[in-house]
């Protein structure tokens, strides 16, 4: 969860600074789906635990598709 708050602040940090931004990684959570026309969503019939819903938030909040 840690490393999820950090991303949030760096994203947070980032958005300030005009012009376009990439942010890359393994996110490896294989209980969401990666959608490439929606924003991720956890996938039907997994109990996620609270790291996957602070990334979904994360992902929604700056708006990252």
């Amino acid at each position: 969860m840690e490393s999820l708050i950090e991303l949030e602040k760096s994203i947070a940090l980032a958005s300030k600074v005009k012009g376009p931004k990439l942010t890359l990684g393994d996110f490896n959570f294989p209980k969401l789906l990666w959608d490439i026309e929606h924003t991720p969503s956890a996938k039907p019939g997994y109990s996620t635990s609270s790291v996957y819903y602070k990334l979904l938030e994360v992902i929604e909040d700056f708006s990252l598709t």
